[in-house]
């Protein structure tokens, strides 16, 4: 009896045994599985970090591309800026030369003014002139008329004078 007690003793401590070994084998197999599970979820982790990654990479593009928007819109705005800014001095340099011009104009009008004032000056001159000629015509038509009539008056008296001069 004491020998079956030994006996049932030793088969259920290597049943224990066995069964604490398929417990082990067991334990290791779901620590295994455990294992394989982590490293997935590791994987999962490592694809959403890179999903995640990559959503950045998207997000910092889309915000350099804003960035350029934004530079291409100020350079619309400068070359505008630019653009009014030369048609405003192309408008001041159409009113600086057709001040120019109307200043031309007023020299040249003064200069036909005194180009007329001259003309009649001259005009006055060659009237005066024509008068004068016209005097020293009348003149020299009175110092005709004059030799003739002293020739006709003193003509009688020629021999007499001529007589007269022979004794100077």
């Amino acid at each position: 009896m004491w020998l079956n007690k030994i006996r049932v003793l030793v088969k259920t401590r290597k049943q224990i045994g066995k069964n604490t070994a398929i417990n082990g084998s067991n334990n290791s197999i779901h620590g295994s599985n455990n294992s394989i599970y982590g490293s997935n979820n590791a994987i999962y982790g490592s694809n959403n970090a890179i999903y995640g990654s990559n959503n950045a990479i998207n997000g910092i593009n889309r915000a350099i591309n804003g960035i350029n928007n934004a530079i291409n819109g100020i350079n619309r705005a400068i070359n505008g800026i630019n653009n009014g800014i030369n048609s405003a001095i192309s408008g001041i340099s159409s009113v600086i030369k057709g001040i120019n011009s109307a200043i031309n104009g007023i020299n040249n009008a003064i200069n036909g003014i005194n180009s007329a004032i001259n003309g009649i000056n001259n005009a006055i001159n060659g009237i005066n002139n024509a008068i004068n000629g016209i005097n020293s015509a009348i003149s020299g038509i009175s110092s005709v008329i004059n030799g003739i009539i002293n020739e006709i008056l003193l003509m009688p008296l020629m021999p007499f004078v001529a007589s007269k001069m022979q004794h100077f």
